[in-house]
């Protein structure tokens, strides 16, 4: 036996007996229902049968006084602590990331929503049935046979840079969750090395003491964390609810009671919460060191396979990452944000790393890389998969309501154009109350109107991606009767800006972008993100140039992979753009910006044209 097995069997034993320490814990607690329970029908059976009078004669008025009392008390005490051990929400889907692919260590935090049934998508991940990648079983298949680990039961893609072990009732095993970017990535054999963590925790997932000990620690968890009372961060440990009645014979008994108490209308009395972070805190150090043994156990197993690839595939996580990070929130935020969903991200994400490699000249042999079979390859339709991730991501990340899907060949003319000239019908409305010709609440010189230079910031909406360069605009700014007007020149905006009104500009700017729109309260307006009123500003400046460069120079939106919408003259990206615009901006100084549209071709007193 060689030191990477024996460490594999030493830290499973490990694990099991970590187990089995919380397991004694839930039985003790187990013991206390059933002594309480047991006490209450012994007081019970006392008074009805009259054996209080004969034994304590004329004592026997108090002596039942303190029976009733303590029956009642012993109720209680059962309950309470019944109540603790089996809390609400029964039958979770949950997530176990030992060994993780994304991440260095073990970690397990809760995956999917509530309620998610429907093998189809499982809460956070969409499901792949064996008919849809045979290969890919068949890949992970042969994986597990030479780990001599179980095979996990179903196999599901999320839109993350991760990769886990999931348990749920609904699948015949552990769900190995495959972070889909890693799929159209990595090359087959890269692919199959980064999983080997994972896969090798199959063992520990199926075994009925670690399962049944996860199983107690995640519904303590679930509506008990112990974090800020303990001072250290809650374990997190998944549950298999599955797993539910194998830690014990008491099991199946014990959900059929609580499950008829409740049936009879009896509710959590106080001091469950309590019963409930003792029972966890005391299980806190087990459930530390299980998770670390059973990752112990995973790493050693996985050495099994080719070290040297297992290392070059750890590299690519990182490039995936970032460039995963920069497609959500450069090119698909703004797509969600005007309810279209681009139906390739995956694909989209290989573009990037394309770029991001040729660019910055990241590995030798890159080519050569490419060569050899994508893992994507492995499914029998990716461009299906792909899209059901991509809407999957929208729904995730984004949240708000989507209309139709789009393709990448349309971002351009249906992502891009619209976002640019909607940005400059808002900075035109700016225009118009910088002028006067607007006036209402919240206008600029308003008490309660939003201030200028770093004032336009607002927290982000939890639960959601922001980007500084996405913002809405009132429908109003966008309704320009005819399409042009006189005034909407980049001659009239330029003025402002080198006189000195920059802070003014975007103060009226961030009153148009927040007219009728609820900003009471929290203050929030994810339109207008983290950004500042100069980074708003120079946004916008920037939207309204690019229209003028499309209606009067030739130039035409693009795509870029890694930075988002961009201007594209004579085929190629326009170049110092950016700059010129935030040095006008910050400094009052648009002699670069003018040679830039000079350059261009860009005419100044020609009106852009605004949506409407």
């Amino acid at each position: 036996m060689n030191d990477a097995e024996e460490i594999a069997r030493r830290g499973l034993r490990a694990a099991r007996a970590r187990a089995a320490a919380i397991l004694r814990l839930r039985r003790a607690a187990l013991t206390v229902v059933w002594a309480s329970w047991a006490l209450a029908g012994v007081l019970l059976v006392a008074a009805l049968c009259g054996i209080l009078g004969s034994v304590f004669g004329a004592a026997a008025g108090p002596v039942a006084w303190a029976a009733a009392s303590g029956f009642v008390v012993a109720v209680a005490v059962g309950w309470v602590v019944l109540s603790a051990l089996r809390p609400a929400g029964e039958g979770r889907f949950t997530r176990h990331a030992t060994g993780s692919a994304g991440s260095a260590g073990a970690s397990a935090v809760p995956a999917g929503a509530p309620g998610a049934a429907d093998p189809g998508r499982l809460g956070t991940t969409v499901a792949l049935p064996p008919e849809s990648a045979p290969e890919l079983y068949a890949l992970i298949g042969g994986l597990a046979a030479e780990l001599d680990v179980p095979e996990p039961g179903l196999i599901a893609l999320t839109p993350d840079c991760d990769s886990w072990l999931d348990e749920t009732p609904q699948a015949a095993g552990p769900v190995l969750v495959i972070g889909s970017p890693f799929l159209w990535w990595m090359r087959v054999d890269e692919l199959r090395a980064l999983l080997a963590p994972v896969v090798a925790g199959t063992t520990a997932a199926v075994d009925r003491d670690i399962q049944a000990a996860r199983a107690f620690v995640r519904d303590l968890e679930t509506h008990g964390p112990v974090g800020s009372a303990a001072g250290r961060p809650a374990p997190g440990l998944p549950a298999a609810e599955q797993a539910a009645g194998s830690g014990s014979g008491s099991e199946g008994w014990l959900r059929r009671v609580r499950a008829f108490l409740l049936a009879l209308g009896c509710r959590p009395l106080p001091g469950v919460a309590a019963v409930r972070r003792r029972l966890l805190l005391r299980c806190f150090p087990h459930a530390a060191e299980l998770e670390r043994f059973v990752a112990a156990f995973a790493s050693a197993r996985a050495q099994l396979v080719d070290y040297g690839r297992r290392v070059r595939a750890q590299e690519q996580v990182g490039l995936a990452y970032a460039c995963w990070d920069r497609l959500l929130t450069r090119v698909a935020l703004p797509c969600w944000q005007q309810g279209l969903w681009p139906t390739g991200l995956n694909e989209g994400v290989v573009y990037a790393l394309t770029e991001l490699s040729r660019r910055d000249r990241l590995a030798e042999g890159y080519e050569r890389r490419l060569a050899r079979r994508p893992a994507s390859d492995l499914l029998a339709d990716p461009a299906d998969v792909d899209a059901q991730v991509s809407l999957l991501a929208a729904h995730l990340f984004h949240g708000g309501p989507l209309r139709a899907p789009l393709a990448w060949e349309d971002y351009p003319s249906r992502v891009v154009d619209p976002l640019w000239r909607r940005r400059a019908a808002a900075l035109d409305a700016a225009l118009d109350r910088l002028d006067g010709r607007t006036a209402g609440p919240g206008g600029l010189g308003s008490p309660g109107g939003p201030g200028g230079r770093r004032g336009a910031g607002r927290p982000t909406r939890p639960g959601s991606i922001t980007n500084a360069g996405a913002s809405a605009v009132p429908a109003a700014a966008s309704a320009t009767p005819g399409g042009t007007d006189a005034r909407s020149t980049v001659a009239r905006l330029l003025r402002p800006i080198g006189t000195g009104g920059s802070d003014q500009l975007a103060a009226a700017l961030a009153a148009e972008l927040l007219r009728g729109r609820p900003h009471g309260g929290s203050g929030q307006y994810p339109g207008l993100g983290d950004q500042t009123g100069e980074e708003l500003l120079a946004d916008h400046v920037r939207a309204m140039i690019c229209c003028a460069a499309v209606d009067t120079a030739g130039a035409r939106p693009g795509l870029d992979w890694l930075d988002g919408p961009v201007l594209r003259v004579d085929g190629r990206r326009a170049p110092g753009l950016s700059f010129a615009v935030l040095q006008a901006v910050e400094e009052g100084d648009h002699t670069l910006l003018r040679a830039w549209m000079e350059e261009v071709g860009v005419h100044l007193e020609v009106p852009v044209r605004l949506p409407g």
